[in-house]
């Protein structure tokens, strides 16, 4: 590589530069291409790079041997070019990125609450809604199911009246709210589909219905049009239910074993052109088949070609979570299955409850992998996966198998 006195280095608007434990990373977030270095008279060189808007620095001002060296790696790896400043073949680079995110991290710390009040109704555009508290399902491990997956529970009690859901959709016609998931049982899904569904719908809304597998046989109608129907089959009683699937029907088959694991594929292969999503999920005791399938290694980590936009959402919120609030039937909402009670509808607005999550320190729309104690230091935190309700329910403070 020839460096002339006024050429200049500028990193490809893909490349994604981090410091951490395991040293200094570059990595091309579209390809994997990455160059790893322990060199720490490196960071110098990486923290001038990743403080400028145009990502580009004059490559006479890093002359020494070693930063040299580590301009050859990144070109080789196409993470970046060396050329004149006016041949930069990246114009989309000079420009910065803005989110609004950002302006809620400084409102948080300036304590501009009136701004986060403002703001709290145009982030909500997800209602997941528990109908009712009562189930005869018995499914094994309910408890840690529901909460990791959308399914019907025997938490909140009772049964939600229709026109609470109805009031609770009115009040809410000034927030971004497009999209509810009603969560039924199976012995009530089309009496409790038709009922609320038709609330949803008086609104303008788009919605979906969730239940759990039973013998019933489920009506084709319901997952045709914009209402889908998500099927929720637990196998985590070391049993796999043998039952014919409804091209019609998005099917979530949650797994806590390898035999289980290894089941449920058996379904993809033999129903290719049915909607099937497999879940390993947590039951209080299978900790080594979470770790087993669910921890990444630093190859499966620098392989998944997030993008850049991946990383800066990685960086501002967590995108499992963003976005959505859980309200169950005697009206308690949160902003995940698994998180702890914000507030009930039965006294104020969605609007507010949204503004309220904004406020939590510990709240599950703004919680990053960079906040938890595992992940902090890491170099992968901001391409590995943003928490996940599995994560929570486990106490995981990092999803890989990375030191």
């Amino acid at each position: 590589m020839i460096i002339g006195n006024e050429s200049i280095f500028v990193m490809s608007p893909n490349a994604h530069t981090a410091f951490g434990r395991q040293g200094l990373l570059f990595v091309d977030v579209e390809n994997g291409a990455y160059v790893k270095t322990n060199d720490y008279h490196s960071i110098a060189f990486a923290a001038a790079i990743s403080s400028v808007a145009t990502r580009a620095v004059r490559c006479a001002d890093f002359g020494e041997a070693h930063q040299v060296e580590l301009l050859n790696q990144l070109v080789d790896k196409r993470l970046g070019i060396v050329c004149s400043p006016e041949k930069v073949p990246y114009s989309h680079v000079f420009q910065p990125f803005e989110y609004i995110v950002d302006d809620i991290a400084r409102w948080r710390r300036n304590g501009e609450q009136a701004l986060l009040r403002q703001v709290a109704p145009q982030l909500l555009s997800e209602l997941t809604v528990y109908v009712t508290g009562q189930c005869s399902q018995g499914c094994p491990h309910c408890h840690y199911l529901y909460r990791q997956v959308r399914c019907c529970n025997k938490y909140g009690n009772g049964l939600m009246p229709p026109s609470m859901l109805d009031a609770v959709l009115r009040d809410a016609r000034g927030t971004a709210l497009s999209r509810v998931h009603l969560v039924v049982p199976p012995d009530k899904l089309h009496q409790y589909s038709n009922d609320y569904g038709a609330v949803v719908a008086a609104h303008g809304l788009g919605f979906d219905i969730w239940t759990s597998w039973s013998e019933e046989e489920l009506a084709p109608s319901l997952g045709q049009g914009d209402c889908a129907l998500n099927v929720v089959v637990p196998l985590m009683n070391g049993g796999m239910p043998q039952f014919e699937l409804n091209v019609a029907v998005r099917y979530h088959f949650c797994v806590a074993s390898e035999s289980e694991l290894v089941a449920a594929y058996g379904y993809l292969d033999r129903w290719p052109e049915v909607s099937i999503t497999v879940y390993p999920v947590y039951n209080g005791e299978n900790e080594v088949f979470i770790s087993d399938n669910m921890l990444l290694t630093e190859a499966e980590i620098l392989q998944q070609h997030i993008g850049m936009r991946g990383i800066i959402r990685n960086k501002r919120m967590n995108a499992n979570a963003f976005g959505e609030l859980y309200m169950f039937a005697n009206g308690e909402v949160r902003a995940a299955p698994y998180a702890e009670n914000l507030a009930n509808v039965t006294n104020i607005t969605l609007s507010e409850i949204a503004y309220r999550e904004l406020l939590c320190n510990d709240g599950a729309w703004l919680k990053t992998r960079s906040s938890l104690s595992g992940c902090s230091s890491c170099v992968y935190a901001e391409l590995c996966p943003p928490p996940m309700p599995i994560d929570m329910m486990l106490g995981l403070s990092r999803r890989c198998h990375v030191e």
